[in-house]
């Protein structure tokens, strides 16, 4: 009894390490990506553009207009984005009719796609491959190298997170597996009674696949509720003056089919914890 227990305990802290990483990686990616939602094209220019110019340009972009927005920023319009900002050095630079030429003229675009979607990737080069030979262009980036790098360590943690989840399940497999075996050494009695009797071997497996698949069950709703009340602890904690870096709206509880999934994964695991132990003895 106190080896089921303990194994229990152990099948349900392997359960809430998973399920409470699932959770806080999801609301570190959405908050992260949520930084991105708006991603943006600068196209700077040389210098203001003829209407020519300005319509040659327009009609590279006018081609994307299902997916981008775009807008034609002069020194004016800088200078008074430059004066929402920093209005103190705003108004040094409205005296001096120099310093506003120096401001430069581009066009910002949007495109209001997900951070690591491939199409707003696709469209920006597409933008650029056009775009770039044209002599009114002094430069045009959308921070391609951060992007780069950004998309490794997110690749990165994924690839951690996998390896964490595989490790623990071939844990769980094994302490589910100690267990039933534990169990059938216990009524070891009981099996060659059943056998004598004409119990085939499925007949006598059953009762110990279905405590598999159960233990998993139960141990698995426990480390879901657990995670569900520690996210409503760290929900509470964030609001106000805890908040940090918009957590406080990207960690979210389980929704229907997660809860489902984990559910579902957990009895798999089990019941294949129990099938290899039956299978081998």
């Amino acid at each position: 009894m106190t080896l089921k227990i303990m194994s229990g305990l152990v099948i349900t802290i392997c359960f809430y390490i998973i399920t409470t990483s699932y959770i806080f990686l999801e609301g570190i990616h959405s908050t992260l990506t949520n930084w991105g939602q708006t991603q943006e094209l600068n196209i700077y220019l040389k210098n203001e553009p003829t209407v020519k110019e300005a319509e040659r340009i327009e009609e590279v972009l006018n081609k994307y207009k299902n997916n981008i927005d775009f807008e034609y920023i002069d020194n004016k319009k800088m200078l008074f984005q430059l004066k929402k900002q920093m209005p103190a050095i705003s108004q040094e630079i409205e005296k001096n009719n120099e310093v506003i030429n120096l401001l430069p003229t581009l066009y910002v675009v949007n495109a209001d796609n997900k951070m690591f979607d491939n199409k707003f990737i696709t469209i920006f080069n597409d933008i650029i491959e056009k775009l770039k030979p044209d002599p009114i262009i002094l430069d045009i980036s959308y921070g391609q190298v951060w992007l780069k790098k950004y998309t490794q360590f997110l690749l990165s943690i994924k690839s951690a997170t996998v390896l964490l989840y595989l490790g623990l399940s071939l844990s769980l497999i094994l302490v589910i597996g100690n267990s039933i075996r534990s169990t059938i050494q216990a009524k070891r009695e009981e099996i060659e009674i059943l056998k004598l009797v004409g119990a085939t071997k499925a007949m006598i497996n059953k009762p110990f696949l279905i405590e598999g698949t159960l233990t998993s069950f139960i141990c698995i709703c426990i480390a879901l509720g657990l995670t569900s009340l520690t996210t409503i602890c760290i929900q509470t904690y964030l609001t106000g003056d805890n908040q940090l870096i918009g957590l406080r709206n990207t960690i979210n509880n389980f929704e229907f089919l997660e809860v489902l999934i984990f559910t579902t994964s957990a009895c798999i695991l089990g019941y294949g914890g129990s099938y290899w132990v039956l299978k081998n003895e």
